[in-house]
């Protein structure tokens, strides 16, 4: 049950972690015993609480906020950008045409 538990908290964790950018996001730190290795500890830092709390590139920060980490993600975004694009070519057309 105590497996599962950390198991279920892990998960959590680590979507929450996934949500998150720039200072607050995080990473896992593990404490083991070399004696007793099965009973560790762990515990989470921000990059935050790492560092002094200023961001090194925050320009790179912003815009990998916005980057899909998946194919599956980058999809939806490529085809309203497509259809963007498709509707600025039409009104351009539409634009020409009248003029």
């Amino acid at each position: 049950m105590a497996e599962e538990m950390r198991g279920k908290e892990t998960r959590e964790r680590e979507r929450d972690n996934k949500n998150r950018n720039g200072k607050q996001r995080g990473v896992r730190c593990f404490v083991l015993d070399e004696n007793d290795p099965r009973n560790y500890k762990t515990y989470t830092k921000t990059y935050e609480q790492l560092c002094d709390g200023k961001l090194n590139t925050p320009i790179k920060d912003a815009i990998w906020r916005v980057v899909p980490t998946t194919v599956d993600m980058a999809k939806p975004m490529i085809a309203k950008a497509l259809a963007a694009l498709a509707a600025v070519v039409a009104l351009i057309v539409i634009a020409v045409k009248f003029l």
